[in-house]
């Protein structure tokens, strides 16, 4: 059939410590493309953001609540990339705030069905026959549905549950106009505005850009589902699984593997209380993602709740390989000697240091006015805790959104005057866009160090949100032994 896929394919693919990923590189957006994409952005602003007093509604109570539905709201209207900025929003409380980022938890897998008529055809496409030869049942309501594709629940003909991923049809064409649509309105806001969550929308982009090129080749899902599965075999994990992959019904388009039975993480029916069995079968998780990216460079690099599901047999179900990070050598040796440092190992800082000034250059370190020495001390400083502070008590705002010194300097407000504190903003305003304008001008900015460690740094959002949930007295490093035994594991 058309769009098979070789069983050989997917087993190569959990062989060695090689994963073949191939990239779709999107479309140049048209002129006229463009331009509707960007009408339909306009419309979708004027019709939910446009009201009275809602933009100005300033810090009255409730008024972050209130825009942020409005934005989610646009997000689901324009769906693709939209949704996509809005489920990092909806697995990052500790960088929008609980309340808004619970607005955007509908983004992970409540986005707009695709047609019926439209998955059919594109399944049959796919695979050269009728579905309902194909299948012998196949649910017309999806049971997921994201930015760039929908889940169906189906039957084989042989009785097996799957569940069926099928990509939107024109997908890329919407993904390359949003692209260029946003692109030079983020570089502008990031350049201008600068401080905290506005400096970094340019890096989310081309990180999203990059993602959504791998996510639009359904194939490199089912050889990541292969590999990291042979990990969990390898490494003797038996408390979280992936589902089995489904060869002759997956394609480029379309994705059929083994239907889990469970609920994701974050929606248990009780939260509060729950199963005793999700706590080490998490830590399970967590090891085997370190002990992946340690020795191989390869994670899995959407790990937020949505793609982790509670399994009704009390194992910890990992889905959604779409994305999949793949450190170069010279980054994979710089994580390592990340962990190493933060284990205790002081000789490790002086080479990650030298890694990042190798990769940025000296123009950082020069705008904050440090020697060697104490831009050492600064890196240490900022993602020490991150590794070992438990998460009940981690807040992982000083990695994404400035550095912690930039922070200290920022404006004493309480008991001063209108103008000493509007001066004080605004000093304040200008360091930070004299460090923005410093990194973006770096000769690392964009390079393969700079997407790769903001896909790690993704995955570090997600974990913290749903290891404050269940593992609040656990930190990322848990266990010395452990790590420090991946580190041995590893190839130097």
């Amino acid at each position: 059939m058309l769009g098979e896929l070789e069983q050989d394919d997917i087993d190569a693919a959990g062989r060695g410590s090689g994963l073949r990923i191939d990239a779709t590189p999107l479309p140049v957006a048209s002129r006229p493309e463009r331009r509707a994409r960007a009408r339909a952005t306009a419309e979708a602003i004027a019709r939910h953001l446009a009201k009275p007093g809602l933009l100005a509604a300033g810090r009255r109570p409730g008024a972050a609540v209130a825009v942020a539905k409005g934005v989610r709201a646009v997000f689901d209207d324009l769906g693709a990339t939209y949704l996509k900025l809005g489920q990092l929003i909806g697995s990052a409380p500790s960088l929008f705030g609980d309340d808004v980022a619970m607005v955007f938890r509908g983004c992970l897998d409540e986005g707009p069905p695709i047609p019926f008529a439209e998955v059919k055809a594109a399944v049959e496409a796919e695979f050269g026959a009728p579905l309902d030869e194909l299948f012998s049942s196949f649910e017309r309501t999806p049971i997921a549905a994201a930015s760039i594709a929908a889940v169906h629940k189906a039957t084989m003909p042989d009785g097996r549950e799957v569940a069926v991923k099928v990509l939107r049809p024109g997908i890329e064409s919407v993904v390359a106009a949003d692209v260029a649509v946003m692109k030079p309105l983020f570089d502008f806001v990031g350049a201008q505005i600068a401080v905290g969550i506005a400096g970094t929308l340019s890096g989310v982009l081309d990180g999203l850009e990059l993602q959504m090129e791998e996510e639009l080749d359904l194939r490199n899902e089912a050889r990541a589902i292969g590999w990291f599965g042979t990990v969990l075999a390898t490494m003797g994990i038996t408390r979280a699984r992936v589902p089995a992959v489904i060869p002759e019904r997956s394609g480029r388009r379309v994705l059929t593997t083994e239907f889990l039975k469970g609920r994701s993480i974050d929606r248990l029916l009780d939260p509060a209380n729950p199963p005793p069995e999700l706590r080490p079968a998490l830590i399970d998780a967590l090891q085997a993602w370190f002990a992946a990216t340690l020795t191989s460079g390869v994670f899995h690099g959407d790990i937020h709740a949505g793609n982790l599901l509670m399994l009704d047999d009390g194992t910890l179900g990992i889905v959604d390989w779409g994305v999949v990070g793949r450190l170069e050598e010279s980054t994979r040796h710089f994580f390592r000697a990340l962990i190493a440092g933060c284990l205790g190992d002081e000789s490790a800082w002086p080479e990650v240091t030298a890694h990042l000034r190798a990769v940025y250059g000296t123009g950082l370190q020069d705008t904050l006015g440090l020697d060697g020495d104490a831009m050492l001390e600064l890196v240490k400083g900022q993602v020490k805790p991150i590794m070992t502070t438990p998460f009940a008590e981690l807040d992982l705002r000083q990695m994404l959104i400035g550095t912690e010194q930039s922070r200290e300097r920022g404006p004493e407000l309480e008991g001063t005057g209108l103008r000493t504190k509007l001066t004080k903003r605004y000093r304040y305003w200008q360091e930070q866009r004299r460090l923005q304008q410093t990194f973006r001008n770096s000769p690392g900015r964009r390079s393969s160090f700079d997407r790769d460690t903001f896909l790690l740094s993704k995955q570090l959002v997600y974990l913290e949100r749903y290891g404050k949930l269940y593992l609040p007295d656990v930190p990322l490093l848990y266990d010395r032994d452990a790590f420090a035994a991946m580190l041995a594991a590893a190839p130097a």
